[in-house]
């Protein structure tokens, strides 16, 4: 019991006495900018918006004019796989990103 008191002082002792006042300069990112300027942010966003775009269109466009188009077919309806959504694939993105500004 007795050795078990000081092994548990000898750890609390080593805890406390690792801590110290400069902990806060030491833990400095050097990679991340300390403060945000909108050039910094342009280039990520105009990313973000340009992939977005460019998924919207190839999603409904592309896929419109080069895979979906009707085709003949012997009873007459041809092939279509039109998908109805709300058509929010361009726009909830635009709109996440404009709150990001």
């Amino acid at each position: 019991m007795r050795s078990f008191v000081h092994i548990s002082a000898f750890c609390i002792l080593v805890i406390f006495s690792a801590c110290t006042k400069n902990i806060d300069s030491l833990n400095i990112d050097p990679n991340r900018p300390k403060s945000v300027t909108p050039g910094v942010m342009l280039g990520q966003m105009q990313y973000r918006v340009v992939s977005s775009t460019i998924r919207a269109s190839r999603n409904f466009t592309h896929e419109l004019m080069q895979v979906d188009a009707p085709r003949s077919s012997p009873n007459g309806l041809g092939l279509h796989r039109y998908v109805v959504d709300p058509g929010a694939v361009l726009w909830t993105p635009m709109y996440s990103y404009l709150t990001d500004v």
